[in-house]
């Protein structure tokens, strides 16, 4: 990918979603996506964040964002059946379309 295409591309992604979106949390999204299912866990660990900063930015592409704002609703956070303290993480029918749209602009 050229530095054009790839500029080309985060502006897109800042027209479809959000022109002040911060690359952490883009990058947490494409890490859920990836991976079709994780856990919050999974996040701070592979993306080297800490528990508060995941949490934040899982809430951001959820239905309802940490301040309580609505969120893009594009992962759905669900408590573990077995472990309640445990997140799992998977994209909603909207996520799964974002990302095939993201993908095809690659």
């Amino acid at each position: 990918m050229t530095p054009a295409s790839l500029s080309g591309l985060l502006t897109w992604i800042a027209d479809e979603i959000d022109p002040d979106l911060q690359l952490a949390t883009l990058r947490t999204f494409l890490f859920v996506a990836s991976r079709g299912k994780c856990t919050q866990k999974d996040v701070e660990h592979h993306l080297g964040s800490s528990n508060a900063s995941a949490s934040r930015n899982v809430s951001y592409w959820t239905d309802r964002r940490f301040d309580r704002e609505p969120g893009m609703n594009f992962i759905r956070r669900e408590e573990d059946d077995y472990d309640r303290r445990m997140r799992n993480l998977t994209l909603t029918k909207k996520g799964e379309e974002f990302y095939a749209r993201l993908k095809d602009r690659l």
